[in-house]
């Protein structure tokens, strides 16, 4: 009876929706309508995640379900909630206001979605296939992986999902549910007591006949019981081993999704890894150019504070000099007309004491006129030496000494 009861449920039109729903990565609702009850299934990328029938709910709906009558199926696509499940889905289409970028694409990694995606900002647009969570291409046109990377930093701009075109297998609509045929028109079955009053009659009819069969009867009944024991022990086993390799086949399909949702996490997470350091590196790029254009700056500013500090010290180096020679000039001319004053002054004193020694040499001529020699005399002995005038030995002194002074003050402009 069980192994009849497996065989219906696996060719019954519930089953072959849920396998169809699998092999297709369905995300969304499957409501199913029967002489039972009406229920819903929910599905992400082709997995069960809750059932409702009825008042049941879970594994005890699916049961149920299993053994609808005359189920009528219908199905939306549908996408989860940004925190899972299906109670606030998340509408197809909306703006970065609502959900950023980066946030739309870790959502289609970690629900394993197949579906496309388009950002659109002002005038880019990029086209994401996702394939179970994996992200086959990004198709930016012409912009590049520049496009993604300011959309995926944008605030501004809308995304829209486009969903694969879902249909359900053929003839599961309204499948035929097939009765057992009843007993044919006319025929009468006979009631257990008169069969073995009719039995009994014939024992005693024959007795020799009976005797002569039971042996016969025995024996094909003990070979019947023990073929029925065989088949029944091969059914048990049989049916052990299909509920063993069902188990096996949703216990590996589990794991297998359960590891491909990790993977997709994963890889999730190494691409939002990956653009938070690709950010962080322009910042820091962007941030040493500014420091290096602050540097530049800072350079510049000391170059032209120094080249100002040179020329003002210049300038006053030029100043000082300038007042120095002219201290210098001034001294000179103060010297020289110190010099001349006193060479005025002494001129002067040796004319005072000639006038005052006049009388004197008056008196004193005739008495040296007598003493003078004569000219032949002298003309015979050396020649007598007349000193110069004092007043040309001043002149040849002042003469060296302005020479002096303009050789220092060449030598000072020299150096």
């Amino acid at each position: 009876m069980s192994t009849r009861t497996t065989q219906a449920q696996a060719e019954s039109p519930i089953r072959r929706v849920i396998d169809h729903i699998g092999a297709e990565r369905f995300t969304g609702v499957l409501r199913v309508r029967a002489r039972e009850a009406d229920g819903e299934l929910w599905f992400l990328a082709g997995i069960e995640e809750d059932a409702r029938f009825g008042m049941s709910k879970g594994k005890e709906a699916v049961e149920r379900l299993m053994r609808a009558t005359d189920p009528v199926f219908e199905a939306e696509q549908r996408l989860p909630g940004l925190a899972g499940g299906f109670k606030k889905a998340l509408s197809p289409t909306g703006s970065f206001a609502e959900v950023q970028p980066v946030d739309l694409m870790r959502y289609c990694e970690m629900f394993a979605l197949t579906c496309v995606l388009d950002l659109i900002g002002n005038d880019r647009r990029v086209r994401l296939t996702y394939r179970t969570g994996e992200l086959l291409s990004a198709d930016a046109a012409s912009g590049g992986d520049e496009v993604l990377a300011s959309l995926l930093e944008s605030h501004e701009g809308t995304y829209q999902f486009e969903l694969p075109d879902f249909d359900l297998p053929p003839g599961v609509n309204r499948p035929r549910i097939s009765l057992r045929p009843g007993a044919p028109p006319g025929m009468v079955t006979a009631p257990a007591g008169a069969a073995a009053a009719a039995n009994s009659m014939a024992e005693r009819v024959d007795l020799s006949m009976a005797n002569e069969g039971r042996g016969n009867a025995a024996r094909a009944e003990s070979a019947a019981d023990a073929q029925r024991r065989a088949d029944a022990e091969a059914a048990a086993r049989r049916k052990a081993e299909a509920d063993a390799e069902a188990q096996r086949q949703t216990e590996s399909r589990r794991r297998y999704e359960d590891e491909r949702q990790v993977e997709a996490r994963r890889r999730a997470q190494e691409r939002e890894a990956e653009a938070r350091r690709r950010a962080q590196d322009e910042r820091d790029a962007e941030e040493r150019r500014e420091a290096e254009e602050r540097r530049e700056a800072e350079e510049r500013r000391e170059a032209e504070e120094r080249d100002a500090e040179s020329r003002r010290q210049a300038e006053a180096r030029e100043t000082e000099e300038r007042r120095a020679e002219e201290e210098r000039a001034a001294a000179e001319r103060r010297a020289e007309e110190e010099r001349e004053g006193e060479a005025r002054r002494a001129e002067e004193r040796r004319a005072a004491a000639k006038r005052a020694a006049e009388p004197k040499r008056e008196a004193q001529r005739p008495r040296e006129i007598g003493k003078r020699p004569s000219a032949a005399t002298t003309q015979r002995g050396r020649p007598s030496t007349v000193p110069p005038p004092r007043t040309l030995q001043w002149l040849w002194l002042l003469l060296a000494l302005a020479a002096i002074i303009v050789a220092n003050y060449f030598l000072r402009k020299i150096h």
